[in-house]
């Protein structure tokens, strides 16, 4: 009986055991069912600015092995992986590498992860790029540029949304017209101007026939090639001189077409026609494209526009190594054009003439324009970067207006045949000839720039030094003349003008308490050298000799200091302050005294070496303070700005009358 019963609890107990070991065994089971199950893994990458991140390579580690894949163009990653603990690694150039172990019940879907950029964000192309403290640095990518049809220059602008109000006249190939923080800047140079470069070629051309400052060479740029913007609020960047006061935009150009070929055209009213095309061919070691870009339109105007522009655009970038390139680009444009001016109001008001209509039909002008680059870059394993550029560039530009009409030369003719005036022929009889003038302006111009990043730690803390220079030498023909249907008459003035500016700078910039804040200070240091030599009829009436010539110097100092706080990621929002002196040359014919303004009479201060009068700095300066918040949340960016603009004596030169103005 007791054998019987050892026995009857000898079978349960190899029962119970029976059944845990199956209980075990299927929970093991499902519990490696559930390990092997697939799950989504998906987040975005930002940075501490809460900027999302394109191409950051992220890596997933498993038991199992390892996948990669890299952030879209919004910093998205989703891939499926297994269910089991995994490390995710997050790492690209000069990011630090960070990493998150996430265990196998823990959320995978729609993580964020902020990294840490060892030094900003560096551009592969070959503009030397400023590393100004965010938010005082804008970008804008290329997304806008491939969808939008543009009929006008002015929307590259327009499409920047970054406070710059620019409006074109004169019939399309004049430059725009740009305001900025309540100034009007006439055509990019005056009150602190503000400095527009496309790959490293400062577009603001000094001494110019129409205007200080003038954006002549803007109109060769097609917007599909462009990639990219940065847009600096104000002189806060030591890396930009002349013409910064205001800001700067800095327009950097593709090196390679996604597409190996593009054709795109557009039509309109008017007839209104644009054409792009371009060819890009995939090459082992290499990018390159070569894009012509064609533009017509008539506009709605009695004297149509006849509006033409032509641009070729060429680039190719040698890769000598991994991190090593060196390259050259190519640009050549033209743009003719008729235009029907400024015509008086009260002649609309009274219906005598339409509100399209004209009273010059010559008014309008030619341009022609060339540009050759060659550029260098090398990075370090550290982050280190060396870049250099240089550059040659021609312009020619004629531009014929009437702005008083008949308020200077009534005398007329009358031009029977319809073939223009012309003196040897007797069926040209004298009639209304008008205030035409012709603006002339040839230039040749060099320039070189050099910069070198060197990222590294200071008392533990991530730092960044940017040191480097800028070189720009102008040779100039420039004059104005009486005209007639664009033909000149007689010169009012005329020089052969000389300007060179040399320049250094070096910032420092460095991270605090994590990352939440940010310092950072610049020098910069501009030397002018300006020689005039020429003459103008206007120096007739103060008593002068109309020759003129001269040399002056100047040179000016900028410094440049900025800060910002982030209280915590978690809110995406900075306070900070900018401060920045920024400076504009003047235009070298008054530089060397070589003007007399109505406005001023006969006093002043006689210029060195000059027989004229010259009462204005040859260099103004502009003292910028900002004060404001940034709060991005990847979709949606607002900003709020208290500033202070502080500007010096500053002279302006009348290019219509080849007077000066002091403000």
């Amino acid at each position: 009986m007791l054998t019987n019963l050892v026995a009857k609890s000898a079978r349960a107990i190899a029962i119970t055991l029976a059944l845990t070991l199956l209980y075990l065994a299927g929970l093991c089971g499902e519990t490696e069912a559930q390990t092997q199950s697939p799950r989504t893994l998906s987040g975005v990458i930002l940075t501490q600015q809460n900027e999302a991140l394109p191409g950051a390579t992220v890596i997933i580690r498993t038991a199992s092995g390892e996948q990669r894949i890299e952030s879209d163009a919004e910093g998205n990653f989703r891939l499926v992986v297994t269910g089991e603990s995994l490390t995710l690694r997050v790492e690209g150039k000069n990011i630090k590498p960070l990493e998150r172990i996430i265990g196998a019940g823990d959320a995978t879907e729609n993580l964020q992860v902020t990294v840490e950029y060892i030094i900003p964000p560096l551009h592969e192309s070959v503009v030397i790029v400023s590393t100004a403290l965010e938010p005082a640095i804008e970008r804008r990518n290329d997304a806008i540029y491939k969808n939008t049809l543009f009929a006008r220059d002015d929307q590259i602008l327009f499409t920047l949304n970054a406070g710059i109000n620019a409006g074109q006249h004169e019939g399309g190939g004049k430059s725009l017209e740009v305001r900025r923080f309540g100034y009007n800047l006439d055509h990019g140079g005056l009150n602190g101007g503000l400095k527009i470069l496309v790959d490293d070629v400062q577009q603001n051309q000094s001494t110019q026939g129409h205007g200080q400052g003038y954006l002549g060479q803007l109109k060769s740029l097609s917007p599909e090639l462009v990639e990219d913007v940065d847009i600096i609020n104000g002189p806060f960047s030591a890396q930009y001189g002349d013409f910064s006061g205001l800001g700067v935009v800095h327009i950097r150009q593709r090196e390679s077409l996604a597409n190996p070929v593009t054709l795109r055209f557009q039509g309109g009213s008017f007839d209104t026609l644009r054409t792009f095309l371009a060819y890009s061919p995939e090459l082992p070691s290499a990018d390159s494209f070569i894009a012509y870009e064609g533009s017509r339109t008539d506009g709605p105007f009695l004297n149509p526009l006849r509006y033409r522009r032509d641009n070729l655009t060429a680039n190719y970038t040698r890769r000598l190594g991994e991190n090593e390139a060196v390259g050259f680009r190519f640009n050549a444009g033209r743009n003719n054009f008729f235009a029907s001016g400024q015509i008086p109001l009260d002649e609309v008001a009274a219906g005598r003439l339409d509100r399209f209509g004209f009273l010059d039909p010559f008014n309008g002008g030619r341009i022609r324009t060339g540009v050759f680059g060659a550029y260098y870059r090398k990075e370090g394993a550290a982050g280190n970067t060396f870049k250099l550029d240089g550059f040659v560039s021609r312009s020619l530009f004629d531009l014929y207006s009437n702005f008083t009409n008949f308020l200077d030369d009534d005398l007329t003719f009358t031009d029977d045949n319809g073939d223009g005036f012309d003196d040897d022929d007797p069926t040209d009889i004298p009639g209304l000839i008008g205030d035409e003038i012709q603006q002339h302006d040839s230039r040749l111009q060099q320039g070189a720039n050099v910069q070198y990043l060197h990222p590294y730690k200071l008392f533990g803390r991530q730092a960044l030094l940017n040191v480097g220079g800028n070189f720009l030498a102008s040779q100039i023909n420039v004059g104005l003349s009486r005209a007639i249907e664009r033909r000149p008459l007689s010169a009012v003035t005329q020089a052969q003008a000389n300007v060179t500016n040399l320049g250094g700078y070096a910032q420092q910039s460095l991270d605090l308490f994590r990352g939440h804040v940010r310092v950072e200070g610049g020098l910069r240091f501009d030397y002018f050298r300006f020689d005039a030599e020429g003459f103008n009829v206007a120096r007739v009436v103060g008593g002068f000799n109309p020759a003129f010539g001269g040399t002056r110097g100047a040179t000016r100092f900028q410094p440049k200091a900025n800060i910002s706080y982030t209280p915590t990621e978690r809110v995406p929002l900075s306070v900070y302050f900018n401060y920045g002196r920024g400076i504009s040359s003047q235009d070298a014919r008054g530089v060397v005294g070589g003007f007399l303004s109505e406005e001023q009479g006969s006093t002043g201060t006689p210029a060195p070496n000059s027989p004229g009068i010259s009462s204005g700095p040859p260099v103004s300066t502009t003292d910028f303070y900002q004060l404001g918040t940034s709060h991005n949340t990847r979709r949606i960016s607002v900003s709020t700005d208290l500033f202070l603009i502080d500007q010096s004596n500053q002279q302006v030169y009348i290019a219509d009358d080849g007077s000066i103005e002091f403000a």
